[in-house]
């Protein structure tokens, strides 16, 4: 990608509300595409997930998860922080990393995220204990 698009896609993508990664490498699994179901086992890394309709359940300590897109039920086990943008998406969490509540950073429209039960799938919403949104 030459500089000045590079440039452009960045500024687009903030103007959107859009995250970019700011690391990536081994450190770091991508999921992209359409209607992917996936169990993924996080190992300490990053998720990054892009597309649509994603039905993902990340095994293990997720360090952090950035959503965008539209349509995702994203259920982890473990999680550290994350960022939900895009408009209609779902995280589901267990448990914080270290016993602490996670960080969590929730833009767009109609995405939320709640901590629900451990036998809890994706998708089924599980036993909410707790639930943050953001609102059209």
């Amino acid at each position: 990608m030459a500089r000045g698009t590079a440039h452009v896609y960045l500024a687009t993508l903030f103007a959107l509300g859009l995250r970019v990664p700011a690391r990536a490498g081994a450190d770091e699994v991508t999921i992209s595409g359409l209607n992917v179901e996936r169990t993924i086992t996080c190992d300490g890394r990053d998720v990054v997930i892009h597309g649509t309709n994603h039905r993902l359940t990340l095994k293990g300590r997720c360090r952090q998860v950035w959503m965008d897109g539209t349509g995702h039920v994203v259920h982890v086990e473990a999680l550290g922080s994350a960022d939900v943008a895009g408009v209609s998406n779902r995280l589901e969490w267990e448990r914080g990393l270290g016993g602490e509540e996670p960080d969590i950073e929730i833009t767009g429209v109609g995405n939320s995220a709640a901590r629900v039960a451990a036998a809890s799938a994706p998708g089924r919403g599980g036993a909410k204990r707790g639930q943050r949104g953001a609102h059209p």
